[in-house]
């Protein structure tokens, strides 16, 4: 599934406002949306969109790998070029 990066803006935009952890016990259980750096969240969310369809499930993950490393999306593509 193929997102635009308004999509995902805007699917960032509502989340934000209305924000709730659906997957217990992940590394990012405590933060919020707004906690990451939000160009690195759009990517990861492009990612994990591949996924799932739901937008606020792949936010979600897309927190707990950054959470972990906050440059995680960008070695993955370094990696997936190779």
């Amino acid at each position: 599934m193929k997102v635009s990066i308004r999509q995902l803006r805007e699917a960032i935009r509502d989340i934000l406002e209305e924000w709730q952890d659906k997957i217990p016990g992940g590394i990012a259980d405590k933060k919020k949306p707004h906690d990451f750096d939000q160009k690195a969240l759009a990517q990861g969310v492009e990612v994990e969109s591949e996924h799932t369809s739901d937008l606020s499930i792949a936010e979600e993950i897309a927190m707990d790998h950054l959470a972990e490393d906050p440059h995680y999306y960008v070695k993955l593509a370094t990696i997936e070029k190779d």
